[in-house]
């Protein structure tokens, strides 16, 4: 293969790994019934963003209730979310025994995490640097469910990276431009170890800052 060849046949590869991930999990999502709807009381203070703020799935809306209508959830007039999809199941970080990959969550900010991606290397050796944002319409999706955590695991396993998965703040408990804001402090938080003093071993030992990407899919691209 030839090298001026390599960055469409990632870039490639990259579109077509989102756009598996989209059919996969909305594909599937959509078979919900209508009345399968979940519920979050916009007025509350702050909550992790991974709790809903109140749900109630028993019950169901007429049209009459709801203010504005938007793709993935209804805001009604009493004040409530409702959201067409259930809350993403979260997994604890845990090594992936096929591809070698190290996989660990780290706390950015006080509002900002990450699950961050080590493939196997030598002691010495440095790799490319790359963030990921995921996709979910900044309401949904995490960085620590099983579908993002095994998409990135093996992206970096393939691309020969180091990964860093971010968490960022979702609508409603903490809407635009959070999302925004806590992928900059993540990005921020990366070059902080150009030279090699940041906060994390991992990227202060392996982590090639010359080398910085950035990737991620639908909202998240």
């Amino acid at each position: 293969m030839r090298d001026e060849m390599k960055p469409a046949i990632v870039s490639l590869t990259l579109i077509l790994c989102a756009a598996a991930i989209i059919l996969l999990e909305f594909g599937g999502q959509r078979q919900l019934k209508p009345q399968q709807h979940h519920h979050f009381q916009n007025q509350n203070p702050p909550i992790p963003h991974s709790t809903p703020a109140s749900m109630d799935s028993s019950s169901t809306n007429s049209h009459s209730d709801v203010l504005h209508h938007f793709f993935f959830f209804d805001v009604l007039k009493d004040g409530r979310i409702d959201f067409f999809y259930p809350p993403t199941p979260l997994i604890p970080p845990a090594d992936d025994p096929l591809t070698g990959v190290k996989i660990k969550d780290v706390q950015i900010s006080s509002d900002v995490s990450a699950r961050v991606f080590l493939p196997p290397l030598s002691p010495a050796q440095k790799l490319p640097v790359m963030l990921y944002v995921h996709g979910g319409g900044f309401c949904m999706q995490s960085a620590f469910n099983a579908i993002y955590t095994g998409f990135v695991t093996d992206l970096a396993a393939r691309a020969r990276i180091i990964a860093v998965s971010v968490e960022y703040g979702l609508f409603p408990a903490r809407p635009i431009p959070a999302c925004y804001d806590d992928s900059w402090e993540a990005l921020r938080w990366i070059a902080s170890h150009a030279d090699g003093s940041g906060p994390d071993p991992w990227l202060n030992e392996h982590g090639d800052l010359k080398r910085l990407f950035l990737a991620g899919d639908s909202a998240g691209a």
